[in-house]
């Protein structure tokens, strides 16, 4: 064989050995008892679980809350950390197809999303959320 058809065979092997050993390296145990342990939740517990999000575990559970207590198509005011622009664009993917504004135009929203330490931002007529880091308002 030609040398350069050695050297493209060794490269090709290497490639193929560190994808193998990557394969390998995957825990395919645990990953099952995670998707079984899944499976055995009730409906309701589901959603929460696979919303929590990595930069705060805690914003999936309020999103979801904020979703089943308010109708498709209404106008949410969002408060938020503005720290993480994260929070702003998870929200709008959970909530979709709900129409997200900012603080400052909260005037033309029905209700006022208020996570976290931005609690005391709004007023309105509070509405019962199973979450503790947020706060759902009514506006009109």
């Amino acid at each position: 064989m030609r040398p350069r058809r050695i050297l493209a065979l060794a490269c090709l092997t290497v490639i193929l050995v560190s994808e193998v050993s990557g394969f390998l390296r995957v825990s395919w145990r645990a990953r099952r008892d995670s998707l079984l342990a899944a499976s055995r939740l009730a409906a309701e517990e589901r959603p929460a679980r696979q919303s929590a999000l990595s930069f705060d575990p805690d914003f999936g559970a309020f999103l979801e809350a904020v979703r089943g207590a308010t109708p498709p198509g209404s106008t949410i005011a969002l408060f938020v950390p503005e720290t993480l622009p994260l929070y702003t664009y998870q929200a709008t993917y959970v909530l979709t197809p709900r129409i997200l504004v900012a603080p400052a135009r909260s005037s033309e929203a029905g209700y006022a999303a208020v996570y976290a330490s931005r609690a005391g931002s709004t007023t309105g007529a509070p509405i019962a959320l199973p979450v503790s880091k947020g706060r759902l308002f009514r506006l009109r």
